[in-house]
């Protein structure tokens, strides 16, 4: 009898993971869908003489772009995990994880990094940094977008006033992520999370050892900024700075594209795009969600919702071709290096 019970439970739980990876397919599928959708209807000889216009030269500076916030980030990351591992290993992690994120939502690729990092370090640390880095974004991204919206408003932006309010309003609801993270932090949320799944059962070997881990994880996060100022400063400039790039990349992308908007409209569409993101990231797919969420914000400023949407896929190829590289550069060391042993 027990025997049965255990193998209907694993048999359930085999059913739930394919059933999610189903789900997840039907999304990824449905997402590329309404993209097609998207673009077809702007129609294909105005994507075309877009991509004309930003040619060879201009996609040069987007992918030199694209690199210099990949470089940030990974140097950021760097910072959090203690100066551990070479930069541009690093930056191969750092992209890999990118890659994981713009296809299964929740910040998966964070698990990746971590993943990856643990060859140099242990586990345990590797999760803390990551951690550690994906806590600080929370607060640099939200900063970025408040800033663009304070150089918009200092240069006029020529967008409706109601638009830019709404704008205003949901990037410094931006906040709330990192808010709610340091609480949690503050109040042990790895051991509570951990309690929660040894509460449903989910953990059953060792239990007790898992939660002391995580208190430990706990207790590295709450002095990081006490014991380590220096790199704590390192992991929130470079963070800054890497959004700072991204704003900038956004704005190269838009005027490449030909649309001819100043610099604090271009700044303000940044924000509203960072806004945007925390919708899209609950959302089971990225690619195909995150492009129609940007038509909709160029549609909602009154503006021409159809070149923002070829801008944001140009953005979206620039960042396959950055992250895509370098994580493909991952997989050919590990693979060379296991076939070595």
């Amino acid at each position: 009898m027990a025997q049965d019970t255990e193998q209907n439970i694993v048999n359930g739980s085999s059913r739930s993971r394919s059933l999610m990876k189903a789900l997840r397919y039907f999304w990824f599928l449905l997402a590329l869908g309404l993209l097609f959708w998207l673009l077809n209807r702007i129609g294909w000889g105005v994507i075309g003489d877009a991509f004309v216009r930003v040619g060879w030269l201009g996609a040069g500076i987007l992918l030199a772009m694209g690199l210099m916030e990949s470089l940030l980030d990974a140097t950021a990351l760097k910072a959090a995990v203690g100066h551990k591992i070479p930069l541009f290993r690093m930056l191969t992690y750092s992209t890999a994880g990118a890659m994981i994120n713009v296809v299964i939502p929740m910040e998966a690729g964070e698990v990746v990094k971590g993943t990856l990092m643990k060859r140099h370090m242990t586990f345990q640390d590797a999760i803390s940094g990551t951690i550690l880095w994906n806590y600080l974004f929370k607060l640099t991204r939200p900063a970025a977008a408040l800033l663009a919206i304070v150089v918009a408003l200092a240069l006029g932006h020529d967008a409706d006033e109601y638009a830019a309010l709404v704008v205003l309003v949901a990037s410094v609801l931006g906040f709330l992520p990192y808010l709610l993270f340091r609480l949690l932090i503050a109040k042990g949320v790895a051991g509570l999370t951990v309690r929660l799944v040894r509460l449903l059962r989910i953990i059953r070997k060792d239990p007790d050892k898992v939660i002391e881990s995580a208190k430990d994880l706990d207790t590295k996060i709450q002095r990081f900024r006490q014991e380590c100022p220096g790199d704590y400063f390192r992991v929130l400039a470079y963070g800054f700075l890497a959004r700072v790039v991204n704003w900038l990349t956004w704005a190269a992308a838009i005027w490449l594209v030909g649309l001819d908007y100043s610099f604090g409209l271009c700044a303000l569409i940044y924000a509203g795009i960072s806004a945007a993101n925390y919708v899209v990231m609950l959302l089971p797919a990225r690619i195909g969600l995150a492009e129609g969420a940007v038509y909709l914000l160029f549609e909602f400023f009154g503006l021409d919702g159809g070149l923002g949407l070829v801008a944001s896929v140009i953005m979206r190829v620039k960042g396959l071709i950055v992250n895509g590289g370098a994580s493909l550069f991952t997989l050919t060391q590990f693979k060379k290096r296991d076939e070595s042993k």
